[in-house]
């Protein structure tokens, strides 16, 4: 079932032509009537259209008509500007035509020839051909095959594989769209309605899933009602004329693509001669330029006689540094001996001053007593230390001393509490006293123990201190006595003799 649309057909005086559908959205198309027929109605004066259609809709809000209009008024610019900015549009000019693989080559139609190209979108996608687009023909099952409601974005690439055919059989050629179509559309008899086309996964298994509803009784419309009608059926929609004349303005747009590409290869052809051209001419310069190349090697030859002279004249300069050499070799003899006679001077008050270091000649008198006392330090300290210990371990031994006295004392206690609980016949607790007695004694048994181990080791450290005592002693003797020998021993230095000059300074 077709079903005709009517819309009220506003025109503007310009070259674009703005149409008020049903659903509250804007149409516009080229008048071709008023424009260049070679130039593309497509991509022409945007700025006057954008401006046109304002203007548009500025005169319908003004008039304030009742029903569709005042609806499309609140709709606001945005609703407007998308209408008009419809740029997303699936078109064959956006498609660029490339070869096929071996596995995607294919037989025609009509079996006569091979398919060899095809049509992409090419990468990367622009804002004018973005990658997604929105079909509005109704010749294609796109939607159907991806499973998208009708008017939703589709992939731009499957639109031009399945929708468009490449121009002219070339790698980066332009695509269009098929003959058999283009005449479709330009007979619009032939087309099928937009309604009838139109499909949407969840009516199509509303149709398989559901029956055929009733038919419905339309209750009587109310004069408003009656009077939107009425103005709904004055609204004329053409549809397959605007279709028609964007088929059309793909395919100049395609023409004018091939004509460009046509001009390209004529550029580059020119370029090329162009070229050719120049290097004919860099040529016959480079092959005149040699001739002049004569004077500037007699040039050279008279600044390699120049060199000549200079080379002369250098060696005439030599010949006068040798004749002054003698002269200068006498002074350089006279420099080499002041210097000679000062490095002698800085030596012997070197030695001088080593040999009175030797001699402990800057010392005072109580160096030798400090040198003694520096050499036994390390004995004193150790004698002292072993003193140290000594007096440890005898403190140690004493207060052992002390406890064995202590348990003895307790013992002698426990014994004699032991005997008073045996006569009076308590032999239980008198065991325990002499267990407990017997327990003393041992204690103090081990502590004269440990008193006599640290007294020993107390008169070893005693003894040990006495002995570094006396090797500090012995130390402190033999280090005076080999210092003593050491200055006493230290010979005379030998006179200063001047050094002999070498014989090339004599």
């Amino acid at each position: 079932m077709t079903e005709m649309f009517e819309v009220k057909r506003v025109k503007v005086p310009s070259v674009l032509t703005v149409d008020t559908g049903p659903s509250g959205f804007l149409a516009w198309r080229v008048d071709e009537s008023s424009a260049d027929p070679q130039v593309v109605p497509a991509e022409r004066n945007a700025v006057r259209a954008s401006r046109a259609v304002r203007l548009a809709c500025s005169t319908l809000v003004a008039q304030e008509q009742p029903g569709i209009f005042k609806r499309l008024a609140a709709a606001g610019e945005d609703l407007l500007e998308k209408a008009l900015n419809d740029f997303d549009a699936c078109s064959c000019s956006c498609c660029q035509a490339t070869a096929r693989t071996v596995q995607e080559q294919e037989r025609s139609a009509d079996g006569t020839s091979l398919v060899t190209h095809k049509c992409i979108h090419p990468y990367p996608a622009t804002e004018k051909c973005p990658a997604e687009c929105v079909a509005r023909d109704a010749d294609h099952s796109l939607e159907k095959e991806q499973f998208v409601s009708r008017g939703a974005a589709l992939d731009y690439g499957r639109y031009c594989f399945h929708h468009c055919v490449p121009t002219m059989m070339i790698n980066g050629g332009s695509c269009s769209l098929p003959e058999q179509l283009a005449q479709q559309r330009q007979n619009a008899s032939v087309l099928p309605s937009a309604v009838d086309s139109a499909w949407h996964p969840d009516l199509e298994m509303a149709k398989e899933a559901q029956p055929s509803p009733p038919p419905v009784v339309m209750p009587k419309e109310v004069p408003l009602a009656t009077k939107e009608e009425a103005e709904m059926k004055e609204i004329t929609w053409d549809l397959r004329a605007i279709r028609a004349q964007r088929d059309r303005a793909e395919e100049a747009a395609a023409m004018a693509r091939a004509v460009y590409d046509a001009e390209r290869v004529k550029l580059h052809t020119h370029e090329i001669k162009r070229t050719a051209k120049m290097l004919d001419r860099v040529k016959k310069s480079v092959s005149q330029d040699a001739k002049s190349y004569e004077p500037e090697v007699l040039k050279a030859k008279a600044n390699a006689s120049a060199a000549g002279d200079a080379a002369v004249e250098t060696y005439n300069v030599l010949k006068k540094a040798k004749a002054q050499l003698r002269k200068v070799r006498q002074e350089t003899r006279e420099v080499a001996r002041k210097m000679l006679v000062e490095a002698t001077a800085a030596a012997a008050q070197s030695e001088a001053e080593s040999y009175v270091r030797r001699l402990h000649q800057d010392d005072t008198p109580a160096y030798r007593r400090q040198v003694a006392n520096a050499a036994s330090l390390p004995y004193v300290t150790t004698a002292s230390t072993g003193r140290e210990r000594e007096s440890q371990y005898l403190g140690v031994a004493e207060e052992d001393e002390r406890r064995a006295r202590e348990a003895e004392i307790k013992m002698d206690a426990l014994d004699k509490q032991a005997k008073e609980l045996q006569i009076a016949g308590d032999r239980v607790a008198a065991g325990m006293m002499k267990r407990e007695a017997t327990s003393w004694r041992h204690q103090a048994e081990d502590a004269k123990a440990s008193a006599e181990r640290n007294r020993a080791t107390a008169a070893a450290a005693r003894k040990s201190a006495i002995g570094w005592q006396h090797a500090a002693e012995d130390a402190s003797e033999h280090v005076a006595h080999m210092y003593d020998l050491s200055v006493a021993t230290t010979p005379t230095p030998p006179p200063l003799v001047a050094i002999p000059l070498p014989p090339a300074f004599r």
